[in-house]
């Protein structure tokens, strides 16, 4: 945008959308691309909050070889919202991923893969990360929700 002395702040006014928290509605009727389940309201996100994102998408979807002793090349806990790195990272992937899946270009989520869930769990599940003297193997991450979360029961019942 350029201002009204010349200067060319380096942003583009078109893509100054902002993330809205689930549940609260945007200044607009719905993001770019997409339009509302119904007229006036915004899109329900896939997941009602980041807790349920890591636990029904990331842990089962993301497949790595993880460590079994600490300090291992690729850590990783079940219980990661222990870590409040963690926990801010994984609300930022999730608060992203909502806006991204919503865009009709492919490209945007593709983008969304690349740019934010590999660099963040690229940092996360680092030796020097936040999980560095988590332990255990898993084919897939796996999660838990955080405790005292009425979820974590449901999900208790459903393995036995």
């Amino acid at each position: 945008m350029t201002t009204d002395d010349g200067y060319d702040d380096g942003y583009d006014d078109d893509l100054d959308e902002t993330i809205e928290p689930a549940g609260q509605a945007p200044d607009e009727a719905a993001p770019a691309g997409k339009a509302a389940d119904t007229e006036g309201e915004a899109p329900k996100p896939l997941f009602a909050d980041f807790s349920e994102f890591v636990v029904k998408l990331i842990g089962p979807t993301i497949s790595r070889k993880v460590s079994q002793q600490s300090g291992g090349s690729v850590r990783w806990d079940p219980d990661w919202w222990r870590y409040p790195e963690v926990v801010m990272r994984m609300e930022i992937m999730w608060r992203t991923f909502e806006v991204a899946r919503r865009q009709e270009d492919p490209n945007v989520l593709e983008s969304w893969f690349r740019q934010v869930l590999d660099y963040h769990l690229g940092v996360i599940m680092s030796p020097n990360g936040p999980m560095t003297n988590a332990t255990g193997p898993s084919p897939t991450l796996g999660a838990t929700y955080p405790k005292g979360d009425p979820r974590a029961a449901v999900d208790k019942q459903k393995a036995t």
